[in-house]
């Protein structure tokens, strides 16, 4: 989050979500 896009922290929170399965 922070600075970054809506869109590219949203991307990354989607990444980390499928990694913490």
């Amino acid at each position: 989050a922070g600075v970054l896009p809506a869109r590219r922290a949203a991307r990354l929170d989607a990444v980390e979500a499928l990694r913490a399965e």
